[in-house]
């Protein structure tokens, strides 16, 4: 903690919600009475009260050891210690207050990342504590909490995916021994007209799915403008069947996107559109569950960073990978969620049949250089066994 610039005696630990600095008090120490390392409390150089050492600290920590055991507000000790500790449903609820924050300003989102890091995951997490204030953590039971909710959507968009489909479009309906043509209103629009006429204001989520592999700017049209102007009418292409053209898109309307940042086959987000949208990037991590494969994830790792980073603008592009990535390795580097070990399964079949295919898809265009030394990797992922990384 820069223990040889600033001395013991005289300093103040401060405290804001998840931030935590010093304050040298001492006179005329030419730093206007704050100094400059502010951390994350789940960056600190912070220790258990009981001097127990945690992962990743350095040595110099009497300190602040000291200085967390005083720590007057219990609900920041707490805090520290909770997430110190790794609880881990606490710290999805700190992700999910931030996330919540991050919809109420912008309205919608997109979690963008690579295949495999739980960006569906985390949007249908995000979509249950706006909607309950709560994270389930057994998914199928999510799965029902939010199927079963009128207040929560999910769609998954596609390359034929069009306007007609998602707004208003013209359908064809019978009418005695003839068919007439209407205007109909889609699912965007079922759920603003709940969320509209809702007594009690309360939200309304829709999660889209693949965002970007359709054609956005065709299938949102007009909905470009009233994405950023909430509570103000706009005129749709189509009239509903009373003949009002007028579509006004609620405040308590949220969306949220996720994009596959891998996959360059599909359309690209112009600038109008992303100044509509926040965009959240969900990244490969190293996990603690037991059954998760951590000396693969990290071999595997190697081919896109030098070193596993949380810190998007920390990240370092491995020397494996083509120039065309080396300012976004996270856009292909391979997620997590791959390395978790199914009750049951062969986990060597998910090597050889979803991990390997991936990676040599990756060399074969480009994406990966196609040198020995990748090769040679490939074939210790190939040969990869549990029982030799657990010996």
């Amino acid at each position: 903690m820069r223990n040889s610039k600033h001395l013991v005696d005289n300093r103040l630990i401060k405290f804001h919600d998840a931030e935590c600095y010093f304050e040298d008090t001492r006179k005329n120490n030419d730093f206007d009475g704050e100094w400059g390392q502010r951390l994350l409390v789940d960056q600190w150089n912070g220790v258990h009260p009981s001097g127990k050492h945690i992962y990743g600290i350095g040595y110099e920590t009497s300190m602040v050891n000291t200085t967390i055991i005083k720590l007057n507000d219990n609900r920041f000790y707490d805090k520290v210690i909770r997430i110190l500790e790794g609880d881990q449903f606490y710290l999805i609820e700190e992700e999910m207050k931030n996330l919540k924050a991050l919809l109420d300003l912008k309205k919608q989102v997109i979690f963008q990342g690579p295949p495999g890091t739980g960006k569906t995951y985390t949007a249908k997490n995000l979509a249950e504590f706006l909607l309950t204030e709560n994270v389930t953590t057994n998914k199928k039971e999510q799965s029902e909490i939010l199927k079963l909710n009128k207040q929560f959507e999910i769609i998954q968009f596609h390359p034929a995916y069009t306007y007609e489909d998602f707004i208003r479009g013209i359908v064809t309906e019978p009418h005695g021994d003839k068919i007439q043509y209407v205007a109909k209103d889609k699912l965007f629009l079922e759920l603003v007209d709940k969320a509209i006429n809702d007594p009690e204001n309360k939200p309304y989520v829709l999660i889209i799915d693949e965002i970007n592999r359709a054609n956005l700017s065709a299938v949102l049209g007009e909905l470009i403008y009233a994405l950023e102007y909430r509570d103000e009418s706009f005129k749709s292409m189509y009239a509903n069947q009373s003949g009002n053209y007028d579509i006004t898109i609620p405040s308590n309307l949220y969306i949220i996107g996720t994009m596959n940042t891998a996959d360059k086959s599909v359309g690209h987000m112009d600038y109008a559109l992303r100044r509509r949208f926040a965009f959240y990037d969900v990244l490969p991590k190293v996990c603690d569950e037991s059954n998760f494969e951590k000396d693969l994830f990290i071999k595997v790792s190697t081919l896109f960073v030098k070193e596993i980073k949380a810190n998007v603008d920390e990240l370092e592009a491995s020397d494996y990978l083509s120039m065309e990535f080396k300012d976004r390795p996270q856009d292909i580097w391979l997620g997590h969620s791959y390395f978790f070990r199914k009750e049951g399964s062969d986990f060597s079949l998910r090597i050889q049949y979803e991990i390997l295919p991936i990676l040599q898809e990756y060399v074969k265009d480009g994406i990966l250089n196609n040198t020995d030394e990748v090769k040679n990797i490939l074939k210790e992922i190939s040969n990869y066994k549990i029982e030799d990384a657990n010996s």
